[in-house]
């Protein structure tokens, strides 16, 4: 697959009905990063991104984000297979 792919162009159509409350993850995204570390100093990090990603555990996730330095390691959002977390890096 790549950038061009029909699955990809009509991804921002098709996602929202897949996820609840899809448009309100990435406001609350937005304004979490906004207060916590600036609008244009975030650095992220996207784990298990795509369709030929496992489930992993909660625990699992947050000990590797400790291994790789990690801090101020919050969960805070988690429905069926999708789990949204915040942390910084220095």
């Amino acid at each position: 697959m790549n950038w061009e792919h029909e699955r990809v162009n009509r991804y921002d159509r098709t996602i929202p009905r897949k996820i609840p409350g899809h448009a309100l993850l990435y406001d609350l995204t937005e304004r979490l990063l906004g207060a916590a570390i600036g609008r244009h100093q975030a650095r992220l990090l996207i784990v298990g991104a795509g369709r030929e990603s496992g489930p992993i555990a909660a625990e699992e996730i947050e000990a590797l984000l400790a291994d790789a330095g990690f801090t101020g390691i919050s969960r805070y959002y988690g429905a069926f297979l999708v789990q949204w977390w915040m942390s910084t890096k220095e």
